[in-house]
């Protein structure tokens, strides 16, 4: 055969490989195709079948087989049906052209098959003719790489489509795969299932049955309920009412014959469940019987024909059912499966109670003299109300007060409670101090539902000077003992300490020193109004969500880091104006250092409110406002001087006047823009 012969060979054997590969894939994408339409399939029944084990071992058992049947296929094609050297001779003759059946008869004459040649030389010949003829014969170019990657692709289509649609279909198709051929995975991955409620259940006949579907694992906006009453062939279907937790529930009203019932919500079915419908006694009627917490000094109630509980917590209601017939017992489940058993009165009265302590249901359950206990009542809510907190006033003063240190104040505060007032108190700080407590009223028998108490404010005793501040407030609390005292505090006042009159009314006297003194007075005025916003929060906070929470202190916090900004600014304009004079008048340098005061008591305040730690920003907030009010006595004091200097002292008061009246109007200006602005957001 020789040199020529083998190179025959070698050609031939390259491409019946590359055909080979070619055949393959195509036997390979005809039957992952197949096997992933099987699958599919299989799932399909798997879950309509509700996995039931003979339908999942059929399944898979006929996954299996088509595994090994695909690849059986394939084996058998590129073993069994592997093309002799002739056919590939012909198929390469056939994809090349102009061989003319050299290559062919080349091939019959090496394996001895052709027709006996005249002589070895002449078979010599045409197997080295042949060779020639085939040297420009490439195996990529008889069996396209192209060809190959196109049947290729083919072959990974099925699997590539199969995981696709597993993937985007949540249910039925890849929890169910996952269910059926994948169980391991099934118990680590999240079960995609409808859990209803009460599942299999009987009931006396005439009673409603509320039925409840919890989506496991899944969500969606609607949810069905099929039923077939006994007495009908075909199913019927009704929407189910969607709950404001997610859950889904329908009734079934009046109950005459047993009904078989299933849910399904998109594509995914719960197992089907029989409610059975018996000639047993049942709840005719309910009679409440309120009895209200001690503290609230409330007559006990009776309800007739009652079902629905509401009441305050605390409450022990005694709940009496009469029944259509006789039974051994009976007792009441809650909804959280609590069980209260009942005492008879006979055969066909029951007592049982129930104290309200949250938002709940509960139903009566009877046990006959045979058989198991079923529910002999349709379930109803128990609502627990909260007691409210108290309403508390500070009746007198009822506002701000300018007071000079040598007076005394009288406050009253007067507070209201449906259950009794259990304490009333006065909470004071002086310049932004601990907080004092004076007790007003402290009940010790019967609380009484309005209380007045009082008390009054010596300032000589705390030996206060102008400018200083007492900030205060009442707090009462109600009678409750249940579940712990409802809580009210009044907004936040203050006695704010001026010279007295004869000072005041002198420089207020001033001509043109009306103006100034306002607008010197227009720092303290915005820091009481952030020390009552801070109040509010306080007091306020558990009424708000956290999102209105941290808007009220952003608020805050931005007016406070403004108006210590502002501050600054008029103190470097002070310093500007002045210079070096400035040590060498007292009352200027007072003024200064007050501000300045102010101001560092001001940081720490905005930290706090920063932090969202109102409370703890009060008492800096309190130190920044004594400060900012005894800058505005002192300046009250150098209007007075200059006022008694004659034209000169009024031309520099007017200056005095003039210097804040400029400041303060372009701060006032930038503090409205910025309330302005906040407005427009909220809008």
């Amino acid at each position: 055969m020789g040199a020529s012969g083998e190179l025959l060979h070698h050609l031939i054997r390259q491409v019946r490989r590359r055909w080979l590969l070619a055949r393959g894939l195509t036997v390979a994408a005809v039957g992952l195709a197949a096997l992933a339409v099987l699958i599919v399939v299989s799932v399909l029944v798997a879950v309509r079948f509700q996995f039931q084990p003979i339908v999942v071992m059929v399944a898979r058992a006929i996954a299996v087989t088509g595994v090994f049947l695909t690849g059986g296929a394939i084996l058998w094609w590129c073993v069994r049906r592997a093309p002799t050297e002739q056919r590939i001779a012909r198929f390469i003759e056939e994809k090349s052209g102009g061989l003319n059946d050299r290559l062919v008869t080349a091939i019959e004459v090496i394996g001895g098959r052709a027709v006996p040649v005249p002589s070895p030389v002449i078979g010599e010949r045409l197997v080295a003719d042949a060779a020639r003829a085939c040297t420009d014969i490439r195996p990529d170019v008889v069996v396209p790489r192209r060809a190959l990657a196109l049947r290729g692709l083919v072959a990974v289509l099925p699997p590539l489509v199969l995981a696709l649609v597993l993937g985007l279909s949540e249910w039925p198709l890849r929890s169910g795969a996952i269910k059926l051929y994948a169980p391991w995975l099934d118990r680590v991955m999240p079960s995609l299932s409808i859990l209803v409620q009460p599942g299999d259940v009987t009931v006396p006949r005439g009673l409603d049955q509320m039925i409840t579907a919890s989506l496991q694992g899944f969500d969606a906006e609607t949810a069905t309920v099929f039923f077939k009453p006994a007495s009908q062939t075909s199913w019927r279907e009704a929407a189910m009412e969607r709950t404001p937790d997610g859950h889904f529930r329908f009734l079934f009203f009046n109950l005459q014959e047993t009904v078989q019932y299933y849910v399904s919500a998109r594509s995914i079915r719960s197992a089907s469940f029989t409610i059975h419908v018996r000639d047993l006694p049942l709840v005719s009627r309910l009679t409440l019987v309120y009895t209200y917490p001690g503290y609230t000094r409330l007559p006990s109630k009776t309800v007739e024909d009652g079902g629905d509980i509401v009441g305050l917590r605390g409450t022990v209601v005694t709940v009496i059912a009469h029944l259509t017939g006789s039974a051994q017992s009976a007792r009441i489940r809650l909804g959280d499966g609590q069980v209260i058993p009942m005492t008879p009165s006979g055969t066909d009265r029951f007592s049982g109670q129930i104290t309200i302590q949250k938002n709940s249901s509960y139903r009566i359950e009877l046990t006959p003299t045979t058989g198991e206990s079923y529910p002999g009542s349709s379930e109803y809510s128990i609502t627990a109300l909260e007691d409210d907190p108290p309403l508390v006033v500070l009746e007198k003063p009822g506002r701000d007060l300018k007071v000079t240190n040598l007076q005394e104040v009288f406050t009253e505060a007067r507070a209201e409670d449906d259950t009794g007032i259990g304490k009333l108190e006065l909470y004071y700080s002086v310049n932004g101090g601990p907080e004092q407590r004076v007790t007003l009223y402290q009940a010790a028998g019967e609380a009484p539902r309005t209380i007045t108490g009082s008390h009054t404010f010596f300032l000589e005793e705390f030996q206060l000077q102008p400018g200083d501040v007492i900030s205060y407030y009442a707090r009462a609390e109600d009678n409750n003992r249940a579940t712990g005292p409802g809580v009210a505090t009044t907004d936040i006042y203050f006695l704010e300490v001026r010279p007295f009159d004869r000072r005041f009314r002198q420089a207020q006297q001033m001509p043109g020193m009306q103006g100034g003194e306002q607008d010197a007075g227009a720092f303290s005025q915005r820091q009481k109004e952030i020390i009552a916003a801070t109040w509010r929060v306080v007091r306020e906070k558990d009424r708000w969500s956290p999102a209105e929470f941290a808007e009220n202190m952003n608020a805050i916090e931005l007016a406070q880091t403004k108006l210590r900004s502002d501050v600054q600014t008029l103190i470097e304009r002070i310093r500007r104006r002045l210079g070096d004079a400035l040590d060498e008048q007292p009352d200027f340098k007072t003024l200064v250092e007050n501000l300045e005061a102010a101001t560092a008591a001001m940081a720490p305040a905005a930290e706090q409110l920063r932090a969202r730690k109102a409370r703890e920003a009060l008492p800096h907030e309190q130190k920044a406002y004594q400060h900012l009010l005894r800058a505005e006595a002192v300046f009250r004091e150098i209007q007075v001087a200059f006022g008694n200097a004659g034209d000169g002292g009024e031309s520099r008061a007017q200056d005095l006047a003039d210097l804040f009246e400029l400041e303060l109007d372009k701060m006032k200006n930038q503090y409205e823009t910025v309330q302005r602005d906040r407005g427009e957001r909220r809008n």
